[in-house]
Formats: structure tokens, sequence, C-alpha cells
């Protein structure tokens, strides 16, 4: 399996990749402007594909297994449609079924991790900017959210939309998975799945450039448009979220993330069926993209480019988290993660729920 990498990057840093042996990621902006002057809402008659309310049970396994197999596959079916051209650097086009199939898998893990579905933009401008964006990073084979005159392509449409979470070598939903993951860089700071899953999203847009004879697969992707912050399902937003949880969408990085929350005392124990289970790379990120976040990497002998293994019978991870400080004062949290093999019917475990706060 080809190994993705992250690279964290800053704004006040102007850096390109060089082509790697697989897909790669940079940092989205680390704060997400207001929306323009003038700017509608759009009316609603593009309805998220899994529905405003799609939020799923995980700790009820058959509904976690048919969320999985039914909101999170995309159709062989869909293609991507592009209408643009590489040699003459028309950035084009993706097809509508495209762009609602990225939006279902973004709708997958937010309605998994508890919060609501956000909806397709139909901001045409930056939708441009977008697929401008994806352009220059696809014929240059490298990602810079600041592109310097000198690529190919170069635009100031696609320098706007390089303000966005860029992927090199994946692209729709395959990008936000990658995202998701958030494998690389410096240890759990977890920017792509932050954005993701930052509670007051309202919308989605990406712009998508497949590879060619002398270019890679490129994708910009904005989650974007504050509004109020919904109440989460658990109160906080965890990946994996307490519950059932397909072994395929889970990562060798985890994350608990708290607005407003300081970790700096924060201490994580994890228990394996009841086994202690150690944990590394412990790192907490209070600013700049979404909201506080706490990371680690389960100590499995895993990369964090590796995918998880699939179980023989499911899994019970205990998460412990103590002295998170809420307000001025420490709160303690302690929830399951039952991983599991969705093609399964999970007879051989018995489990307790539990999710306490």
């Amino acid at each position: 399996m080809s190994k993705k990498l992250l690279l964290s990057l800053f704004l006040v840093f102007v850096v390109s990749l060089p082509v790697m042996p697989g897909p790669v990621l940079a940092d989205g902006p680390l704060n997400e402007p207001p929306p323009p002057p003038g700017y509608n809402q759009p009316a609603g008659n593009l309805a998220p594909v899994l529905g405003p309310n799609a939020i799923v049970d995980p700790q009820n396994r058959a509904e976690s297994s048919t969320f999985y197999q039914t909101g999170y596959p995309v159709p062989a079916s869909v293609t991507i449609g592009w209408t643009g051209n590489h040699t003459t650097c028309d950035p084009g086009a993706t097809s509508q079924a495209f762009q609602e199939a990225t939006l279902q898998r973004v709708n997958y893990f937010r309605n998994m991790a508890g919060l609501p579905s956000v909806i397709l933009s139909v901001d045409v401008n930056l939708q441009t900017q977008l697929q401008a964006a994806a352009l220059m990073m696809s014929v240059n084979k490298s990602l810079s959210h600041n592109p310097p005159t000198s690529w190919k392509c170069y635009s100031a449409d696609g320098v706007s939309g390089a303000a966005s979470n860029l992927a090199l070598g994946e692209i729709g939903w395959g990008a936000v998975n990658l995202h998701m993951q958030d494998a690389g860089g410096a240890p759990n700071i977890l920017g792509h799945r932050r954005w993701i899953l930052y509670p007051h999203f309202q919308e989605m847009i990406s712009g998508d450039v497949p590879g060619g004879t002398d270019s890679l697969p490129a994708g910009a992707l904005k989650v974007y448009i504050a509004g109020p912050r919904p109440t989460p399902r658990d109160e906080f937003v965890a990946w994996p979220p307490p519950g059932y949880v397909p072994y395929q969408v889970v990562f060798p990085n985890w994350s608990f993330s708290y607005p407003g929350a300081n970790f700096s005392g924060a201490t994580i124990s994890m228990t394996r069926n009841g086994a202690s289970l150690d944990v590394t790379n412990l790192n907490s990120h209070t600013v700049d993209v979404g909201e506080n976040t706490l990371g680690w990497t389960p100590k499995l002998g895993l990369g964090v480019f590796d995918p998880w293994p699939k179980p023989k019978v499911d899994t019970v991870y205990t998460v412990n988290i103590t002295n998170v400080i809420i307000n001025g004062s420490p709160r303690n949290f302690s929830y399951q993660v039952i991983i599991f093999d969705p093609a399964t019917d999970g007879s051989q475990t018995i489990y307790l729920p539990l999710i306490s706060k």
C-alpha cells in the first residue's frame, strides 16, 4: 500500500512539496474567513445526500453497520466527468454526481461523529477558484497554499482556491479519507480532520482534477460557512466516535475535541478488551483550526499511514481522559469504541455500553 504523507503548513510559510510516491496532503488555512459581503445562503435546492438529521447511533451495531454499507460506498457508476484540459490550463468542472459523492463521504464522517450534515455549496465563484487551484496542483505535481507565479497554469483564481485543504494523488471522496486519516507532519495536530468535523460548518465545496500524462490527480476541499454550534450527539466530538465503528474507517491517530477545553494537564489511558494499552504521540492543539483537540495514537505497532487491521471479533477499546479543564473546572471523560467488521454479525462479542462525562 502506498504511503500517505501529511505536511503541516502555516500561513506564514510558503512550501511546495516534492512529488511523493503516494497521495499527499497540505493543511488548510488556519482561520476561516467570514462569508463575503452580499453572500446569500443557498435556498436548499441541493439537499444533503444523507439528509440533514442523519446522525447515526453507533451504540447500535446493526445501525452502524447499515449506515456504513449504505452511506459510505460510492457507486462505480459515479465518474468525475471533468470538462477541463491540462494542456490548455482549462480547470473545467466536475459532474454533479461526483460532487454529491464527495459530499456523501464528508457527511458519513460527520454523521458518525454525531454532527449534522453539511450541504453542497452553490457558490459558483468559489467552485471556479477551487477547480483552478486543483489544476495548478495537478500540473505542477506539487502542493502550495501560496503558489508561485512561475507555476504552470498559474492564475489569480487558483491562488484564491489554494486557501483550502489540498490533496495530491487522490480526489473527491478518496481525498476526504486522507483528510480524516491525517497522517504525518507534526503528531496529532489533525488540522484536516478537525476542519471536516468542525460542528459549526454548514456547507462543503470541492475542486477536483484527474491525473494525466504528465500530471497527478489533485483536489481542493472547503467545509465552511460557520453557523451556530449544534449540540453534538456525545457532547464532545471524537474520532473514532463512541460505539461500534467499522474498522475500515478507523485510523492510527485518534482524537477528542471539546470547545474551549484546556488539555495541557490531561492524561489518557486505554484498554483493549480490558487489557491495558499504552498510547503515544499525545498532543493537544487549542488554536487555529476547528475546536480544541487532544490527539494520540494507541500503541499497537501501527504506523500512522497504515490501515486499521480487520478484527477477527468485535474489539472493545475503552478511552479514559482525565483532568480536562473546561470553564475552569476539571472534567473526566470515558467512552468505548467497539471496532468491528460490518461483514460479520458480531455474535461472539458481548459488551456493556459505556459513555460518561
